[in-house]
């Protein structure tokens, strides 16, 4: 199904950089939601994918439920997690009973999901960590996840794209599970670290190159303006005079 991935990750994808990049704390909880919610149901489709079969409209509903979660007009993933996640949180001790939403941190994510076979350590890992992040008051955990919930989705698009590419790369899973234990383990917060080093600058550039075209397109429309008026101002009374007796004039020798 073609829409499955712009809906589960593309757009994720570009929302999370928005978030990422902005100084609300309501998008981060949105989109950090939503990666726990999207691991949370790769982790059952593991788990049932038997009893899944079949189910024949499952990747349909899934498309739906998805796709609820992730529109800006329904916030389905915050909606979800503070109904539901959050409580059973509250009931397992993981955070405090009168822990609400967060106004000065923001929220962190889960594991990895996809179709290769040894993905199950790296998911779980993910899965586990992030919850406890999401409930913390700490920027950084804040930032370390939803960073890596980006470059996951990057990182699981290429492989879409390159499949037969990488068929040929034996140790392709081996390297890539060595990868995302870097990007996830807390000594290291290696996804942080791309985030900040190589994604940001290419976000400041891009965001700089729109203000810029936005800049000078406002600059142009300022100039036209301002010539218009100069014209306007710069009749001098005797010169609208003229004008007045040419209309009058010209009229009257095209009618003889």
């Amino acid at each position: 199904m073609e829409k499955r991935p712009t809906v589960m990750l593309l757009y994720p994808l570009y929302a999370s950089v928005l978030a990422m990049e902005s100084p609300s704390k309501l998008d981060d909880e949105q989109w950090l939601a939503y990666w726990i919610l999207y691991s949370f149901i790769t982790l059952m489709e593991m788990v049932l994918e038997s009893l899944i079969y079949w189910i024949p409209i499952w990747y349909e509903l899934k498309l739906l439920f998805i796709a609820w979660l992730v529109l800006p007009n329904f916030r389905g993933a915050a909606f979800m997690y503070d109904k539901f996640v959050r409580e059973q949180l509250r009931k397992h001790g993981l955070t405090a009973a009168g822990s609400g939403k967060k106004d000065d941190g923001k929220s962190s994510s889960v594991s990895p999901s996809s179709k290769d076979k040894d993905k199950p350590k790296s998911k779980f890992l993910a899965f586990v960590t992030p919850k406890k992040a999401m409930e913390s008051s700490s920027k950084l955990d804040d930032e370390q996840w939803l960073a890596y919930w980006i470059l996951y989705s990057f990182i699981t698009l290429m492989e879409m794209l390159l499949q037969s590419l990488i068929y040929w790369i034996p140790v392709w899973y081996e390297l890539k599970l060595l990868f995302m234990a870097w990007l996830v383990l807390p000594n290291f917060r290696g996804a942080a670290f791309i985030y900040n080093r190589f994604v940001r600058e290419q976000v400041k550039k891009h965001t700089a190159i729109q203000a810029a075209g936005a800049g000078s397109t406002s600059n142009n429309n300022v100039i036209i303006s301002a010539n218009e008026d100069d014209k306007i101002l710069s009749t001098s009374p005797k010169e609208k005079s003229k004008r007045k007796l040419l209309s009058m004039i010209i009229p009257k020798k095209l009618k003889l």
